[in-house]
């Protein structure tokens, strides 16, 4: 997309010094990771969303899933700096483009996130049905653009925090057990449990073994903070989890992103789940984990109850934004379902999914 520079640059509606400013849009290549990175630390100190800054560990996100599959990314470009992205991925295993990105605090309302977003939506249009933006309901800014392009809310999931990050007092039930995650000998069980008990919920998608070993091969992947809860040699549930780095009222925080968890539901109602994120936590906190957090769909009151016993309290809610691609129905229903993989050389080379940033 956007092979042509001339088509990719759009023109300003305000002059400085008499000259007419001009925002290109082009693709996405990896040497624009640390602009993206000065644009995430610029966008932090006025949106407070707990985006990541650091251009190495934001690029070993990025690139760890670099060539699974289909998505563009589009960048903004002022006279050699980056003024914004947005990135646009589809949910694998799924029809659903996941859209992420930013404008520059300096560069807002000029037009440069609507001509963003006009090109991921094409870019969209070629390998899914629908594009879903998630935004926090504190930013007001972000869920009037969606109001303003056409997007409904369909979704609401809510933040769970806690710090210090303290181990709630929850044992497993008689008959029941834990360990952790073994290299190179559970992603079958991993994947399956992931797949079993996450089907129901809304914005999941299925996952595979060889997806799990590319997880577990990351330079960040700690074995020992993916729990499985076991009754007798069979594995029940699980609880992962990943540290990221948050800025909380000014504070850098190091912190245990909590999921996916899930118990088998014939396991359900005994407390395992409860003991299960008390596992998890305790290892995070052997480690130096200062809080954790995870977010759950509003609508899933049990889970929402489970957490709450844990000790973590709500913050912020995700409102999740969606336009159905009519252009992806038409050529899906071409195609026996679903679209053609690899359309349009523009999607390769490019993350699959949306990194958490």
């Amino acid at each position: 997309m956007y092979n042509d520079g001339q088509r990719g640059c759009a023109r300003g509606g305000q002059e400085a010094e008499g000259v007419a400013l001009t925002v290109c849009v082009r693709q996405f290549a990896w040497p624009d990771i640390e602009g993206i990175a000065r644009l995430h630390r610029a966008a932090e100190r006025v949106d407070r969303a707990g985006r990541n800054g650091d251009a190495v560990s934001l690029a070993q996100r990025w690139r760890r899933l670099e060539g699974d599959g289909e998505a563009v990314c589009l960048v903004a470009e002022r006279g050699g700096m980056l003024v914004g992205y947005a990135l646009c991925s589809r949910v694998p295993g799924t029809e659903q483009c996941v859209l992420d990105g930013l404008v520059h605090p300096e560069w807002r309302r000029r037009g440069i996130g609507r001509r963003l977003l006009e090109g991921a939506l094409e870019g969209a249009g070629r390998i899914g049905r629908w594009l879903d933006v998630r935004v926090r309901d504190d930013e007001a800014a972000g869920e009037a653009f969606c109001r303003a392009v056409g997007l409904d809310l369909v979704r609401v999931w809510q933040r769970m925090w806690l710090e210090p990050l303290r181990v709630p007092q929850f044992g497993f039930p008689q008959g029941y057990s834990s360990r952790a995650y073994r290299p190179h000998a559970d992603e079958a069980t991993f994947a399956a449990l992931v797949n079993e008990t996450m089907a129901e919920h809304w914005g999941s998608a299925p996952m595979t073994p060889a997806e799990v070993a590319r997880m577990a091969r990351q330079s960040d992947f700690d074995p020992g903070v993916h729990i499985f809860a076991t009754c007798g040699r069979e594995a029940v549930g699980l609880c992962s989890a990943r540290f990221v780095v948050r800025n909380a009222g000014g504070r850098e925080v190091s912190v245990a992103h909590l999921g996916p968890i899930g118990v088998r539901a014939a396991h359900r109602g005994r407390g395992v789940g409860r003991a299960l994120v008390a596992a998890c936590l305790r290892q995070c906190r052997r480690r130096g984990l200062q809080a954790a957090e995870l977010d759950v769909d509003t609508e899933n009151a049990a889970a929402m109850h489970v957490y709450r016993d844990c000790g973590m309290e709500p913050t912020f809610r995700i409102l999740w934004y969606r336009r159905e691609l009519g252009w992806a129905q038409c050529r899906s229903d071409e195609t026996g379902g679903r679209p053609q993989p690899g359309w349009g050389d523009a999607t390769r080379g490019i993350p699959r999914r949306v990194p958490s940033a």
